[in-house]
């Protein structure tokens, strides 16, 4: 089966390979945890270098169920990694939509996230060290020279990628398909802090899933997400490593202290920030699909009139098909023939579709009331899903919904028990059935 045979990836495929991220994220955990007993100290603590040795294995690991899960059953993303023609994307064009300008604005989205939601972020850990969360351990401490050099490819190239891989490209195609563009940026938004189940991260990796998702929605292109990924965890390591860490602490301890001037500062970054967040993705979003326009009336009617056993692809030239016999009999133009194919874009991605069709070739949104199956917009080649019932297309949501809040309930535990733990309360508890 070649390229253009290839499926988009369904709701309930995505929402699957979700859950057995975060299935085989904790299986790997476990495993290789009792390697890490064997790297510790002798005060039993465990090196940031071996940490960050299972950490980029764990995630190579989940990088080869990605490819196994998506590219092995030969499903397509719906927003590939340059963009490109597929089924409901398209090439978003030269001149200001070249890749260039799009990497150069998504750097600069990745430095304006961390701008705008920094702040946020580090309020909600102030708050959280005020309720006694311990934070020291939700994190890694770069001391060493390969330290540095690992944990720079592990936070900077590796996670990046892998994650954009699963949250931008995988699930949030498949929930765009069901629930449209904006919830689908949401809810993969959502999915992406609580994969992390590090409390003192909440806020600003929500923002940043939300910025990344629209991004690659905009965009078209998978690789806006990752550049803006990695640059912002780009800046965050520097920040640890030159004096603008300092800076940024000071103005904190500052900031604390006069919580006006505080809640000013704070504002006014969001608002300035985040208008220009808002203005570059304005741009990729009237940056518009190279899609091919469906041609005129007069010639659908002409085709209709070919003969009714001849596929009808409104994209194949007008060339392909047969000419008519000149000598047939033409249609009588007293009688009334048939209407010509109308065409209406769905309300929740713009797609075209035929006004018969029964759910969006595109987004798989419900689109009309009729029976007629759509398969006008598939390329040639393509294997087209069969027309589904109610009954089975409520089935396969049922099925796409419990396995996403399933993920999203075990990763929430995990992130009770981390604050659980940070919060002290459950060497208390020992100690008090310790004491019974």
């Amino acid at each position: 089966m070649n390229d253009s045979a290839k499926k988009m990836i369904a709701p309930r495929e995505a929402t699957a390979l979700f859950l057995i991220m975060v299935l085989a994220q904790l299986g790997m955990g476990l495993v290789l945890g009792f390697f890490l007993i064997a790297f510790a100290g002798e005060d039993g603590e465990i090196s940031t270098t071996a940490n960050l040795i299972i950490s980029m294995l764990a995630q190579v690991a989940c990088f080869c169920i990605f490819l196994w899960y998506v590219y092995g059953k030969k499903r397509e993303l719906r927003w590939p990694l340059l963009g490109g023609r597929g089924q409901g994307t398209g090439d978003r064009g030269q001149g200001f939509g070249s890749y260039a300008v799009i990497l150069a604005l998504s750097v600069g989205l990745g430095l304006l996230t961390l701008g705008a939601f920094l702040l946020p972020g580090l309020w909600y850990g102030i708050a959280l060290d005020q309720i006694g969360f311990d934070a020291s351990d939700s994190g890694l401490e770069f001391t060493t020279l390969a330290d540095r050099i690992i944990g720079g490819i592990f936070v900077v190239l590796l996670a990046p990628v892998v994650e954009e891989f699963i949250f931008r490209g995988a699930l949030l195609s498949g929930l765009s398909r069901s629930v449209g563009n904006t919830k689908a940026v949401l809810l993969s938004a959502l999915a992406f802090m609580l994969f992390h189940m590090n409390p003192s991260q909440t806020v600003y990796q929500f923002f940043l899933g939300v910025v990344c998702g629209f991004a690659v929605v905009y965009s078209g292109k998978l690789i806006a997400g990752i550049v803006i990924h990695a640059v912002s965890n780009l800046t965050v390591i520097l920040m640890d490593f030159t004096p603008l860490g300092a800076l940024l602490e000071e103005g904190v301890v500052y900031l604390a202290a006069n919580p006006w001037i505080a809640a000013l500062v704070t504002v006014g970054a969001l608002v300035l920030f985040g208008g220009l967040i808002v203005l570059i993705l304005y741009y990729f979003k009237r940056v518009k699909p190279s899609e091919p326009e469906p041609p005129p009336l007069k010639e659908l009617y002409y085709r209709t009139q070919i003969s009714p056993f001849i596929p009808q692809d409104p994209f194949t030239p007008i060339a392909a098909y047969p000419r008519p016999d000149p000598f047939a009999p033409r249609p009588d133009p007293f009688v009334a023939q048939a209407p010509p194919a109308q065409w209406e874009n769905c309300s929740y991605c713009g797609g075209r579709n035929r006004r018969e069709a029964v759910r969006c070739e595109h987004c798989g949104k419900p689109f009309s009331a009729s029976n007629a199956p759509v398969s006008a917009f598939a390329p040639p080649g393509a294997e087209v899903d069969a027309p589904l019932t109610e009954a089975v297309h409520a089935k396969k949501m049922k099925s796409a919904r419990t396995y996403f809040w399933s993920a999203c309930i075990i990763c929430a535990a995990i992130w009770v028990m981390t604050l659980v733990l940070g919060l002290g309360l459950m060497a208390e508890a020992l100690e008090g059935l310790e004491g019974i």
